[in-house]
């Protein structure tokens, strides 16, 4: 990613209520449909999600996300992402989400099975493409702020954060790219050391619990949760392998919230939810 040459999916952030926990495992969440759904239950797929056997015991009976500041940074932190797949010869861009197209000029058939340094044009900085390069070789949380070229060539100042995604065995399975569009930030805050720390900050903080799950599939089937996934939900890696982030909504979960996590997942979009 980025000029890092290694041998479609989506994040979801691990959300859950009060009402959630208590439900004992396996149990169905519970709440008399409104009219939309009993006319078609098809359109409401998580009111027939199970909660998967074996899950541990949560850890967190208080969590929720009440505070609507942290769900817009959330929004705009993902709002320009990549996944790359480190596990197939030059480490071929998977996933972009539709901020990256808009960044980039680039459309998402055009990106595809390509190494992100495509963005790098041709007189990239070697001295920080080698930094970004060795701190990925080593399988390493990365930030670096470069200067990209969008497909039109113009130049545009990046700051991009890697994050390496490792599956319940501690195997390298993804590299999540979190791009700054630093150029349109400039525009409304000071863009300078400080700002870069924070936001650096703010995206290992937002990124420490979540679920990646592949959109490609039906129900975009869970692959891999990180350790603060578990630790806020009391799943573990073996309890959600092949299950769906839907089996975290509790009965009291608006509709209108699930509808509109299933439409980002559909349609390969960033969203922010309360469950």
């Amino acid at each position: 990613m980025n000029g890092v040459e290694r041998s479609g999916k989506s994040l979801t952030r691990g959300v859950k209520n009060k009402e959630a926990q208590q439900r004992p495992i396996g149990e169905k969440a519970k709440r008399p449909p409104t009219d939309e759904e009993e006319a078609d239950p098809s359109s409401c797929p998580w009111l027939s999600v199970q909660r998967p056997p074996g899950a541990a015991s949560y850890q967190d009976t208080s969590f929720c996300m009440e505070d609507e500041t942290t769900a817009t940074q959330v929004e705009a932190m993902m709002y320009s992402c990549c996944v790359s797949d480190p596990g197939t010869a030059r480490n071929p861009l998977v996933y972009v989400s539709p901020g990256f197209e808009t960044l980039t000029g680039y459309a998402r058939d055009e990106v595809l099975g390509v190494n992100c340094k495509l963005l790098q044009g041709k007189a990239p900085d070697r001295s920080k493409v080698s930094t970004l390069t060795k701190s990925l070789e080593v399988d390493k949380f990365a930030v670096l702020d470069l200067v990209n070229y969008r497909k039109d060539g113009r130049p545009f100042n990046n700051l991009v954060c890697i994050v390496p995604v490792f599956d319940g065995y501690g195997n390298l399975i993804k590299f999540v790219g979190i791009q700054c569009d630093l150029d349109e930030k400039s525009k409304r805050d000071t863009v300078d050391d400080a700002f870069k720390q924070a936001w650096q900050e703010q995206v290992r903080h937002h990124l420490t619990t979540f679920a990646l799950c592949d959109s490609s599939e039906p129900g975009a089937p869970i692959l891999t949760v990180s350790p603060g996934f578990t630790s806020l939900t009391g799943f573990n890696q073996p309890d959600m392998l092949g299950q769906t982030c839907l089996c975290l909504c509790g009965p009291d979960t608006s509709s209108k919230s699930m509808r509109k996590l299933v439409l980002a997942q559909q349609a390969l979009k960033p969203t922010a939810v309360k469950l």
